[in-house]
């Protein structure tokens, strides 16, 4: 069929020329919603990260110590009663090992001084055994050459002959200002334990009773309360199988540390047990923190490197037994994750909540898993998360 001209609306007609809009696809349209829904959800998570981070862990620590709540309430102890008591215990018992450690850790505070000093002697000295051939004197002259082109290039005016250059020297860091940041971060992280002893406190005396209030809450249909009790259910096993299993490698990996810093007399050797039996339950960055702590430690109490390799290859060697035969062999019954799923968690979590968040990112990856394995439409992401 063919158009003529004079079948075309006129410009100055009364006829308006239809708009016609060009379809979007309804893929980009929910793509772009997506993505919208997720920064939303990121930033309302970094905002709310004072409220959020102790919830979280005061839900742990109930996951943790229900069984044991559970127990007592059986043998006809109220479960209030019960999870005051267990929880005052878990308290004093903390408060109490961390005074028993008091003198072993200023020992180790002492030592840092003596570190930075050791280190700084350690480059004069290389500096002044380095000659023209040395690697280190050809770094310094390459940097030096660097740093001359950069400033022709940037097109700064050379400094006139007989004028000298004035440097602006950055005030030095006020020690009231530090010890009252130190203050306020003590007061801070005192409120939040606070709050999350009353808040496990409030979960194990309470039950399941969220647990039926969510199954009650999912739907009229009972296939979604299905669904939403097997989620409960699977969160249950995974985060109970997940906290005991960390528990148990973390007692291996101080005894073991232990064992193996005892015969290279390095001092403390206990203490540095049971920091990395406590730094083990983040992933990846615990171990490298105690590797090198624990080598900084050996220079300055040795001040030979061979010493220094040998009692960071044993915490190192220990580090890699825990991680490649000691964890997959104790979580072969947990919900088991990829290597690469748990370290982009450990990124994530750790740059919205901080050190918090390394520490809450592996049993906020199980729920995310648990949940998405039960949801259709979420199975996809499931599947990438899972082995």
């Amino acid at each position: 069929m063919s158009v003529e001209l004079d079948d075309l609306p006129k410009p100055g007609g009364n006829e308006e020329p239809e708009v016609v809009a060009a379809a979007t696809p309804l893929g980009i349209r929910s793509l772009a919603l997506t993505v919208i829904v997720v920064l939303l959800v990121v930033a309302g998570l970094h905002l709310a990260k004072a409220v959020l981070v102790p919830v979280v862990f005061g839900v742990l620590i109930s996951y943790a110590l229900d069984p044991i709540v559970t127990w007592m309430a059986r043998h006809r102890v109220p479960r209030g009663l019960g999870a005051t008591v267990l929880l005052t215990l878990l308290c004093v018992g903390s408060l109490g090992m961390a005074y028993g450690l008091r003198y072993e850790v200023a020992g180790l505070a002492a030592d840092l001084p003596k570190a930075a000093e050791r280190v700084r002697l350690s480059l004069r000295q290389l500096q002044s055994n380095s000659g023209p051939g040395n690697p280190v004197s050809k770094v310094r002259q390459a940097a030096t050459t660097i740093e001359k082109a950069a400033a022709e290039a940037s097109g700064a005016p050379p400094t006139p002959p007989g004028v000298g250059r004035v440097q602006v020297e950055q005030p030095a860091v006020s020690v009231g200002d530090v010890v009252v940041s130190g203050t306020l971060q003590a007061a801070e992280l005192a409120a939040e334990a606070v709050v999350v002893f009353f808040l496990a406190l409030s979960l194990l005396a309470a039950g399941d009773l969220f647990k039926r209030k969510l199954v009650k809450l999912a739907g009229p249909s009972l296939s979604q309360k299905k669904v939403t009790l097997q989620i409960l259910q699977d969160i249950d096993r995974q985060l109970a199988a997940f906290l005991l299993i960390r528990f148990i490698i973390s007692a291996v990996v101080a005894s073991a540390t232990w064992l193996v810093l005892l015969p290279t007399g390095l001092r403390q050797p206990g203490v540095w047990g049971l920091v990395a039996g406590v730094l083990n339950l983040v992933p990846y960055v615990g171990p490298t923190v105690v590797t090198l702590a624990v080598s900084v430690e050996a220079f300055v109490q040795f001040d030979r490197w061979e010493m220094v390799l040998l009692a960071g290859g044993l915490v190192t060697a220990v580090a890699t037994a825990e991680g490649y035969w000691l964890t997959p062999w104790l979580t072969g019954r947990a919900a088991r994750m990829n290597n690469v799923a748990v370290f982009v968690g450990l990124l994530f979590w750790g740059w919205v909540w901080g050190a918090a968040g390394l520490l809450l990112a592996v049993p906020l990856l199980m729920v995310t898993k648990a949940v998405c394995d039960r949801i259709e439409d979420l199975q996809p992401f499931g599947e990438l998360l899972g082995e």
